[in-house]
């Protein structure tokens, strides 16, 4: 197992807010199975019944916490962009 670092990506397991891997470790993962790797819950299965609405409240804080991660990255990514456009746009004036 690997430490997690401030930089690292992970994801929150919808079956516990305390399962949590690096991102690419736990998408290998997710290729072969559909359990979590410590609780073996069924992952798709918790994810379209949280679709249909039938989540329980402990999984439902999870998959809201997943969410706010992934719109945080995609904030970052957004930062990102408009920081390398500022600079293409000084380069060009320069």
């Amino acid at each position: 197992m690997v430490d997690l670092n401030n930089e690292d990506i992970v994801l929150v397991m919808p079956c516990d807010n305390r399962h949590f891997f690096h991102r690419a470790c736990v998408e290998h993962w997710l290729e072969t199975s559909q359990a979590c790797p410590i609780c073996r819950a069924n992952i798709v299965r918790l994810i379209t019944g949280a679709a249909e609405g039938e989540q329980q409240p402990e999984r439902g804080a999870a998959i809201e916490m997943q969410q706010q991660q992934q719109q945080q990255q995609q904030q970052q990514q957004q930062q990102q962009q408009q920081q390398q456009q500022q600079q293409q746009q000084q380069q060009q004036q320069q």
